[in-house]
């Protein structure tokens, strides 16, 4: 469990090869104490996937056949 604070991006590190990770974002509201589940996802963890990274308004072709059906997206 991390608490990230306001910031809008976190990077995890020492990740192992293979593994399934978990991940439960969740956000709080200072003024009455509230905290709720935002988003959950999951992943597992490829290090020979490199990151595509991807901008507003520009298209971006992917294959995924020359990727064996993933594709790791950073925008």
């Amino acid at each position: 469990i991390k608490c990230v604070g306001n910031r809008t991006s976190h990077t995890f590190s020492n990740l192992t090869q293979g593994q399934d990770y978990y991940i439960n974002l969740f956000a709080h509201q200072n003024k009455t104490n509230l905290t709720l589940l935002y988003g959950s996802t999951y992943f597992k963890y490829d290090r020979k996937q490199k990151p595509v990274g991807m901008r507003d308004g520009k298209p971006q072709v992917l294959n995924l056949r020359e990727n064996d059906g993933e594709v790791t997206l950073r925008f």
